[in-house]
């Protein structure tokens, strides 16, 4: 039932950019399918520091508000939840899977043809209100894709792959990087995803390490990189992108006020900072931002086991586009790490992908060091 729930709201919050449904399935989910008391206290915090907020922000939009604190309280719900699928289950919720994936592909993906800024040939849904935008196709893609590995759907992974290397997205390649340098050195990953602290300190380091990448190849310290002639592997100069996270980053210092308490929302047709810690930072400041930032960390720590590659790409994605921490994207990762998968009768903690190097003679070394992290 959880599977038939989750799935098709998740694509359709994706293919057609509306949540609606999706508040629905939270509810149901979390009538019959909570497994944790809902944490009051640091929910409560973070809904005390952003209502404090709204009294202290000159520039307030109260329906930006409205839809913070409605996301927040997402939050707070989705941490008591453990949406389970049964092993037995697996192969007729694949093929389902991929049944709606290909309804939403024939009924709401097209090709740009170059309008708005972007390149012909690439895939994109339909994101309403005529905005055709691939690289937060691509978000959604790989959304689908970490749904799909948690819950051990090979054919919807492989269909949610396809959609997203589609879209042609630099930041989607990238991610898939990220993902195989996880796989490659996934002892060091686990060991930092074990505790919050940890947690935190990677993805600062990250999202300081991004912006100085990206000042590299922007003033020419670095030569960029290009493979295969193809745009998804072109990492070369992208002046705009550096100069709008210089300019977020300038409004978010200007003053006291708006250092520690935003400047409320940030208007669509302004130059979005394409950096989700320095638009977060902006919007909200430090002081909303950072209980946000330490209740999301400490609940992916808790239930990264497993995940930990696409975890660490899913960070790389928020690093060159503006994937705001008070989105229904963290919402929705949020509810795909809490994930089970339950097969003869106990949950399966470990990465497909994991269990199957294990197995195989050659990867020893993998699980000997898997062990010692364990231990």
């Amino acid at each position: 039932m959880a599977a038939l729930l989750l799935i098709p709201v998740t694509i359709i919050s994706g293919a057609y950019w509306t949540s609606i449904p999706y508040y629905g399935v939270i509810a149901i989910l979390w009538l019959f399918q909570r497994k944790t008391p809902i944490p009051w206290e640091s929910g409560l915090t973070i809904m005390v520091t952003t209502l404090i907020a709204i009294f202290i922000v000159s520039k307030t939009d109260y329906s930006f508000w409205i839809y913070t604190i409605k996301i927040i309280g997402c939050f707070i719900v989705v941490s008591s939840l453990r949406p389970a699928i049964q092993a037995h289950q697996r192969l007729w919720i694949d093929i389902y899977f991929v049944l709606v994936l290909g309804i939403v592909w024939e009924t709401n993906a097209y090709i740009s043809d170059g309008s708005l800024g972007k390149i012909a040939g690439r895939l994109t849904f339909d994101m309403g209100f005529g905005r055709y935008l691939p690289n937060w196709t691509a978000i959604y893609c790989y959304l689908f894709a970490m749904l799909a590995l948690r819950w051990r759907l090979p054919l919807a992974l492989i269909v949610a792959l396809t959609m997203g290397w589609l879209t042609e997205s630099r930041n989607f390649a990238l991610a898939l990087g990220f993902v195989g340098v996880g796989y490659i050195f996934l002892p060091i990953w686990r060991w930092f995803f074990k505790k919050t602290s940890r947690t935190i300190f990677l993805y600062l380091f990250m999202a300081g390490s991004s912006l100085w990448f990206l000042e590299q190849i922007t003033t020419g310290q670095w030569s960029g990189y290009s493979f295969f002639g193809e745009r998804i592997f072109d990492f070369s100069a992208d002046p705009l992108r550096l100069e709008w996270d210089l300019i977020g980053i300038k409004e978010w210092t200007k003053n006291l006020q708006t250092f520690a308490w935003g400047m409320g929302d940030w208007p669509n047709n302004a130059p979005n900072p394409h950096h989700s810690l320095i638009h977060t930072l902006m919007e909200r400041g430090i002081v909303v931002t950072s209980a946000l930032f330490i209740f999301l960390m400490n609940d992916l720590s808790k239930h990264a086991r497993g995940m930990e590659p696409w975890l660490l790409g899913w960070f790389s994605l928020g690093m060159y586009l503006h994937l705001n921490f008070v989105t229904m994207f963290w919402v929705i990762a949020l509810m795909i790490l809490r994930c089970r998968y339950v097969r003869n009768g106990s949950n399966v903690q470990e990465d497909a992908v994991v269990e199957w190097l294990q197995l195989k003679s050659g990867f020893k070394w993998i699980a000997f060091w898997l062990r010692k992290v364990a231990l």
